[in-house]
């Protein structure tokens, strides 16, 4: 709790509103207790090494990966949570049992409409841990510690000065057919989070609209991609407000 409360206020007070852990219990009490607001997610990796230690079936592994992060209502949720827990007989397992509990904290069904970023797992932390790694030595004392601990932050300072100057300097290759968007993103995005939205961007030409018709507050729009029609999105645009919602309830984007 001490830690979680040193974070808030170096934050000026402001709290996540998401968290993701390996699931330990202290941290989770702390967690609910110090960012009150934060919806607290478990990681994914960490829950599928607990599935292949507990249940050791490399089948239920797989079925459990397509339960926890495929992109399902509540209802087709539960039917294939069912049908699995039915096809290899896992009814009278604690684990199993006490894990569908906690569905609320690994299940993409219940998780959508929570921003996560598109993070499912710790990796950046322990992507962080091994950077850190490459300068510290648990044989330090503690001046060698803050000497080579300098060292790790001078050279992320480099790597954060070498990333703005890629993203303000030169232009990036447009990839796609909607190229005035493309410049518009070029000018407003890092060099990274431009290519990510490059890919959103080409990814999004896949999709057509098959239906359309207006209510009292919105148009809503039926959405779906090229030559695959078993799934279908509803997209809603609020005109009094420039709101765009989706049902998948990943997007809620406002036109300025």
């Amino acid at each position: 709790m001490w830690v979680l409360e040193q974070i808030l206020e170096a934050m000026s007070g402001k709290s996540p509103i998401s968290v993701i852990t390996d699931g330990g219990l202290a941290m989770k009490k702390a967690i609910k207790k110090v960012f009150l607001n934060a919806y607290h997610r478990l990681c994914a990796w960490h829950l599928i090494c607990n599935a292949m230690s507990n249940i050791r079936v490399p089948e239920f592994v797989s079925q459990f990966r397509k339960c926890m992060l495929g992109d399902y209502d509540l209802g087709e949720f539960r039917r294939k949570w069912a049908d699995m827990i039915d096809a290899f007989g896992l009814h009278d397992i604690k684990w199993v049992t006490e894990l569908y509990a906690k569905r609320k904290t690994w299940a993409t069904a219940h998780i959508r409409g929570k921003l996560f970023a598109g993070f499912r797992t710790t990796s950046r932390c322990e992507g962080l841990h091994s950077q850190m790694g490459k300068f510290l030595h648990s044989r330090y004392n503690l001046s060698e510690f803050f000497l080579h601990f300098h060292r790790c932050l001078n050279y992320t300072r480099y790597k954060e000065v070498e990333a703005d100057f890629l993203s303000n300097y030169g232009y990036p290759v447009l990839q796609t057919r909607f190229q005035s968007m493309e410049r518009c993103a070029g000018k407003l995005f890092t060099r990274e989070i431009f290519f990510l939205f490059c890919d959103l961007l080409a990814r999004s030409a896949e999709m057509v609209v098959a239906t359309c018709h207006q209510t009292y507050t919105c148009i809503i729009y039926t959405v779906r991609k090229y030559q695959a029609s078993k799934r279908e999105w509803n997209i809603s645009f609020y005109p009094d407000d420039d709101v765009f919602k989706c049902s998948c309830k990943i997007i809620a984007l406002l036109i300025f």
